[in-house]
């Protein structure tokens, strides 16, 4: 299959989830979009044997052309530049590996690109699995993103994440693909779209091309995502000098109000080891330690100090 022949690559970057890959391919073998349309390229950074075996048994036979990209150590956006120079499709889905792809997901980004000329930043939304246990704690996305998109209006690079994102491959070669010198966070997708945007793209969101969440994270694991952004954040701020994406970060970068989570933090943990049975609950303390974690990344990187994690 050479370029030209398929209309999209879904580019999925992992780690070490092999017990997972099955679910997560085996809901993209069900796309309603036709199978000799679309490939899949999942960029692998984890050194797990039990990976690449996985992706050995989907590939045979399987409906869907799947390949995989070895970048065991290597920095997760250099290793995206690679898989963009090895895509096949006209547009790049990037998905992340924790995600469910519904039926439609791949359709309905193609015929939201095709509606606007075959060049935009296409976000489609993320919604919890209908099967989920409400119970469950998944990922809680991007603090600062905007919570109010409304369908087939103009959205701004600001939301332009790689969760679920379609982009002209074209249009990503021209702007020079990923920032290698970013550390790797939510931001990479902001920060690609800054130059995109710059360069006359448009995004827009499309509440049909949903993926659905279904994987339990760790509290740990969240408040040390949302400091690496935090640590990223000042690296973004000062490279695009963006009044709009200071002003959605403002509130959790203002030193005053830094200065009030770090003494409430202790409280706010407290409050959620004793908070039971409310999933709303535990979800709203969580985010406040969240937000204090991203600030202190912030802070860290606004000092010159090295990341000290969450």
């Amino acid at each position: 299959m050479s370029e030209g022949d398929t209309d999209v690559t879904v580019i999925i970057a992992t780690q070490d989830r092999a017990e997972s890959l099955p679910m997560l391919l085996g809901h993209l073998e069900l796309q309603s979009y036709p199978h000799a349309r679309f490939d899949i390229l999942l960029v692998h950074t984890g050194s797990d044997p039990e990976t690449p075996r996985t992706l050995e048994r989907y590939a045979e036979g399987g409906p869907v052309r799947v390949r995989r990209l070895a970048a065991a150590g290597e920095p997760l956006n250099r290793a995206r530049n690679r898989a963009i120079a090895q895509a096949t499709g006209r547009w790049l889905l990037f998905l992340d590996d924790d995600l469910l792809a519904s039926e439609p997901l791949v359709a309905e980004h193609v015929a939201t690109q095709r509606a606007c000329g075959g060049a935009a930043a296409v976000v489609g939304s993320i919604e919890p699995h209908p099967q989920i246990d409400p119970q469950t704690f998944t990922r809680t996305y991007a603090l600062a993103a905007s919570r109010v998109y409304i369908p087939d209006q103009p959205l701004r690079f600001l939301d332009w994440r790689l969760h679920n994102v379609s982009l002209p491959r074209a249009a990503v070669l021209e702007a020079g693909g990923f920032d290698e010198d970013l550390p790797s966070t939510d931001l990479d997708g902001v920060e690609l779209g800054w130059r995109l945007e710059r360069s006359g793209l448009r995004g827009i969101f499309r509440r049909e091309a949903c993926a659905y969440m279904w994987h339990a994270v760790r509290m740990e694991e969240e408040r040390a995502r949302f400091y690496a952004e935090g640590y990223a954040l000042s690296y973004v701020l000062q490279k695009t000098a963006s009044d709009l994406l200071h002003e959605r970060y403002a509130k959790y970068i203002i030193p005053w109000r830094g200065r009030l989570r770090r003494m409430a933090a202790p409280l706010w943990g407290l409050a959620y080891m004793l908070s039971a049975g409310g999933v709303a609950r535990r979800r709203a303390l969580c985010r406040h330690t969240f937000a204090e974690a991203l600030g202190r990344g912030y802070r860290d990187a606004a000092a010159g100090r090295d990341p000290r994690g969450a």
